[in-house]
């Protein structure tokens, strides 16, 4: 039996085109999709269509993964619950700026920038997640 993934898609999964294309992608997606919800996604979520292709959608996920506290939001934040107890929080929305926000961010060793723009497109795990993050951090 092959084992069905989950895919956490922290925020802005489709941004210029229709609702129609949005949803023809997230069909095609494999595994277990969770949105996280980020600014371009409001009007796709009107899309019954667009919607049901997750099986959650939030604007906030607090979870447990590989042993790990996870705090996911499309936004990110200068602490986040577990802050000081080792959890972690993964986020999107500044894309690959490398603004203040990154500027803060990227002192924080639990806190990874998951956005499209750094992992190449592509989804990744938890640990190429890390790596990609490790080297923009230091491009």
């Amino acid at each position: 039996m092959e084992m069905i993934h989950p895919i956490y898609i922290v925020g802005d999964f489709w941004y210029r085109g229709t609702s129609d294309g949005a949803v023809h992608i997230v069909r095609q997606l494999k595994g277990r999709k969770h949105l996280i919800i980020g600014n371009h996604d409001r009007r796709f979520l009107k899309n019954s269509a667009f919607r049901e292709g997750f099986v959650e959608v939030a604007d906030i996920l607090d979870l447990a993964y590989d042993g790990k506290r996870m705090i996911l939001c499309h936004y990110p934040f200068a602490e986040w619950d577990g802050f000081f107890r080792g959890s972690w929080h993964i986020y999107g929305h500044i894309h690959n700026s490398r603004n203040e926000a990154f500027d803060y961010l990227r002192t924080k060793e639990r806190a990874l920038n998951a956005g499209v723009d750094i992992t190449q497109y592509m989804p990744v795990t938890f640990d190429e997640l890390k790596q990609y993050n490790e080297a923009f951090k230091n491009a």
